[in-house]
């Protein structure tokens, strides 16, 4: 037991989250003001998606997804931006931070999860590792009109997790945990990878594995820091030879030789989603307006830990 969780401290430390990564019980997790709430603005959305707009997929609701939490819908203000420093991350909900205004790829990826989830679609929060360098040079760029905001400057904490996640040794350690979050999607009987904070979407490539359509970006998808810091998203039997998310091994076997997800498709999604959501931005007011109050009180109530 100790190992564990000397391992899972370790695990929590090397992705550079700050988390505060701590037990807790989950029907008194459900019965916190700030989940309650959070659970209000979820439903709402995910009402709103399929009934005023029409959308019941898991790649739409992606898209949709990002246009809102790029643009600030989920958060105080309608201020979002990408920020390590400054978050609760409460293991019983990553996904509340958003509604502070700051989050990383760990809160964006479970809040779309629970919103696909309430959706009535299928889809999990994953531990992934890619390369950072080739995030940077990627010249993918499905859409330009969803702004990203990021905080300058990080604190001194951050900055020096930062420099030691560089280690040649602290590296290798890392590719093994993973240092990215993502999020798995199921959709009739494909699947495929969301990864909200890069806006992109990837298909997988193999055991535990996803690719950037007409790239060499490959991300490695990590169970045991996925059953870490996901654990509670995993409600079925694990099955000896499945991976935890029970993706049925002949869709393994063939799905790099039948992607099913192509550039072109993807990009035209975009468009046309992006576009519609601009010119019905006056919904998404209203809509923001119907939880806003929902807002404030996770805001104003959201800890850390849960006190018994």
């Amino acid at each position: 037991m100790d190992a564990i969780i000397v391992n899972q401290k370790v695990v929590i430390f090397m992705t550079k989250t700050e988390i505060h990564h701590l037990s807790y019980d989950e029907e008194l997790a459900k019965k916190q003001p700030y989940n309650i709430a959070y659970d209000e603005i979820i439903n709402k959305t995910a009402k709103f998606i399929k009934d005023e707009l029409g959308y019941e997929d898991s790649m739409s609701i992606s898209v949709i997804f990002e246009y809102m939490l790029w643009n600030g819908y989920f958060s105080k203000n309608k201020e979002y931006m990408f920020a390590q420093s400054g978050r609760m991350n409460n293991k019983s909900n990553y996904g509340a931070d958003i509604m502070l205004g700051r989050g990383t790829c760990l809160n964006n990826s479970a809040i779309l999860a629970d919103l696909i989830n309430s959706c009535g679609e299928t889809a999990y929060p994953v531990m992934c590792y890619v390369e950072p360098e080739k995030l940077k040079v990627c010249n993918v760029s499905y859409i330009e009109n969803i702004k990203k905001s990021a905080i300058k400057k990080e604190n001194a904490s951050i900055r020096l997790i930062n420099k030691i996640c560089k280690i040649p040794k602290i590296k290798s350690f890392i590719e093994d945990i993973g240092n990215h979050g993502v999020v798995l999607c199921k959709q009739k009987e494909d699947y495929f990878v969301s990864d909200p904070t890069n806006l992109l979407f990837l298909n997988l490539s193999g055991y535990c594995k996803a690719n950037v359509p007409n790239t060499d970006i490959t991300y490695d998808l990590i169970q045991f820091t996925s059953r870490i810091m996901y654990g509670k998203y995993i409600t079925f039997e694990y099955q000896k030879g499945h991976d935890i998310w029970n993706i049925p091994k002949e869709y393994i076997m063939n799905c790099e030789k039948i992607p099913f997800l192509k550039e072109e498709m993807i990009i035209e999604m975009y468009d046309n989603l992006i576009d519609y959501c601009n010119k019905n931005k006056l919904l998404f007011d209203d809509l923001y307006g119907t939880y806003q109050s929902d807002i404030d009180v996770v805001c104003k109530t959201l800890k850390r830990k849960i006190s018994k």
